[in-house]
């Protein structure tokens, strides 16, 4: 299986030899491919662009859905690919509701 990190200097996903999965406890219902950040205690939650308390405390993208009290695990650095994205690699991403990249 492909391993992947997300970058957040550059915000990309980047595929890489070896990578570091943290694994989490999820502190809501997390969808998988989500951005994510920890709430006070240190449970993964769905970032947001409405939150101004999220700015700056990405904590990484998730890569399964995890329902409250599951482990989740979340890829902070690196690439990773996703047929179903359609993002372009020129552009920049914006994080919007619920974990969601535009």
């Amino acid at each position: 299986m492909d391993q992947f990190k997300f970058n957040p200097l550059t915000r990309h996903l980047e595929r890489v030899d070896n990578t570091i999965e943290t694994p989490f406890t999820a502190g809501a219902q997390v969808g998988g491919h989500r951005i994510v950040t920890l709430d006070s205690q240190g449970n993964v939650i769905h970032a947001d662009h409405t939150t101004p308390g999220h700015a700056g405390k990405i904590c990484g993208l998730t890569l399964t859905s995890a329902g409250i009290g599951d482990r989740v695990v979340v890829c902070s650095y690196g690439l990773l690919e996703n047929s179903s994205w359609l993002w372009d690699p020129k552009r920049e991403e914006s994080l919007t509701m619920m974990g969601v990249m535009r």
